[in-house]
């Protein structure tokens, strides 16, 4: 059992380990206590990190049932919920699904942000829309239609105009998504939608009901996204705005250059707030917002939990994470911001994508991405604190360009 002063920290670290790196980054240098629970193979940080307790749970689970009882029974022998429940940090959608579902089995020992309103806390794509719409709200969302059988999608198609993305409302807990191309799939009127259709046929049974959107517009300036940390009464403590440049790839990917830029004026907090208000949204969460032909912002999604870039508003010098800490831990938080142009890149696939062809003649796409990479604040691991965690990534690094040399190589043969 952890004896602690202040509380710990519980992250649950699955899907990308960048997020799991910045938490900890942050909550390091408050002074805030961590306890580690990775969810699946050991992890990267593994003894890399200055973290209180390393814990494991088998994931992809076999049931729920089996994961819940597993990360019970860990949170138990370190004593979680003595003498309060402990702030959780869940850092991908499988985890927080796992909290949000059995919420009354680990309620008493762990304490996490999500949306009180909605029965899945945020996740649910369909059940997210459907609330905002019934709140009044549907003018700042995404034009979006729910499908709960594949031979309705190309009607809902046709009913939003043609050119739509589809995706599934809810990510199975496992957070494997076989058979798609990518996060999203991409109906465009004008092409041969065969393909797409296979996809589906192949996918469908990965979620109950698909969203159809309308797909909107990326401003020069890339997608915007809202950052912020609210309290249970849905104040906003903190916030912040921030650009994808790019991202990786360019349709359904996630931003590799991104810029937080809080001299940029907007509507965006107050579209926000009635979004916070609409859904009982508490904790720490991003909105991602494109535009529509009229040129106004519309919600495209939420994530009601930590995402890929939180390590750019600590950099920028608002502890997002410590707010939403202290969120949980109902300790009160004083109001933070920045007047500073902050740039976090993930030097991997910001080459990536200047290689694609997604921005442009490649050559001058591969200078501008080493001029970002060059000059970016926050560079995604290899400018991290710890020096064990940039000598193990850029071994994997390694290992992972050489796998695709050596592939290449046979596949010629």
């Amino acid at each position: 059992m952890i004896e602690q002063k202040r509380l710990p920290a519980v992250v649950l670290s699955g899907g990308s380990e960048i997020i799991t790196a910045s938490l900890l980054e942050e909550f390091h240098a408050q002074k805030i206590p961590v306890v580690l629970i990775k969810l699946g193979v050991p992890s990267l940080l593994r003894d890399a990190l200055p973290v209180i307790a390393y814990k494991e749970i088998t994931w992809p689970p076999t049931s729920i049932e089996t994961a819940s009882k597993e990360l019970k029974e860990i949170l138990t022998s370190l004593g979680a919920g003595t003498p309060q429940p402990w702030p959780a940090f869940p850092t991908e959608d499988g985890g927080l699904r796992l909290l949000v579902e059995k919420k009354e089995l680990l309620g008493s020992q762990i304490a996490f942000g999500q949306a009180e309103h909605l029965h899945m806390g945020g996740l649910d794509k369909a059940e997210l829309f459907e609330n905002l719409y019934d709140a009044g709200l549907g003018d700042i969302c995404a034009p979006t239609r729910i499908a709960t059988e594949m031979k309705q999608i190309p009607s809902l198609v046709e009913e939003l105009g043609g050119d739509c993305i589809i995706k599934p409302s809810l990510k199975p807990l496992s957070m494997q998504l076989d058979g798609m191309p990518s996060k999203i799939i991409n109906w465009e009127i004008s092409h041969d939608n065969i393909k797409n259709m296979e996809a589906l046929a192949a996918t469908w049974h990965i979620s109950k009901q698909w969203i159809v959107q309308q797909k909107l517009i990326t401003p020069v300036m890339g997608e915007i996204d809202w950052y912020g940390v609210c309290n249970k009464n849905q104040t906003i403590l903190t916030s912040s705005i921030a650009f994808e440049k790019w991202k990786q790839p360019k349709s359904g990917g996630s931003g590799c250059w991104v810029f937080l830029d809080p001299s940029y004026k907007d509507d965006l907090t107050e579209m926000a707030k009635k979004i916070i208000k609409a859904i009982g949204l508490y904790g720490i969460a991003e909105f991602s917002f494109l535009k529509d032909k009229t040129n106004k912002w519309r919600l495209l999604e939420l994530n009601p939990r930590p995402w890929l870039q939180i390590g750019l508003p600590w950099r920028a010098g608002i502890p997002m994470a410590t707010a939403a800490y202290h969120v949980l831990s109902n300790q009160p938080f004083q109001s933070t911001s920045s007047n500073s142009l902050t740039s976090w890149v993930n030097p991997e696939r910001t080459l990536l994508a200047a290689v694609s062809g997604d921005y442009g003649n490649r050559w001058q796409a591969m200078q501008k991405a080493i001029r970002a990479i060059h000059t970016s604040d926050m560079k995604v691991m290899y400018d991290s604190p710890f020096p064990a965690l940039k000598r193990r990534w850029v071994g994997r690094m390694a290992q992972k360009a050489w796998k695709q040399i050596v592939g290449r190589v046979n596949r010629k043969t």
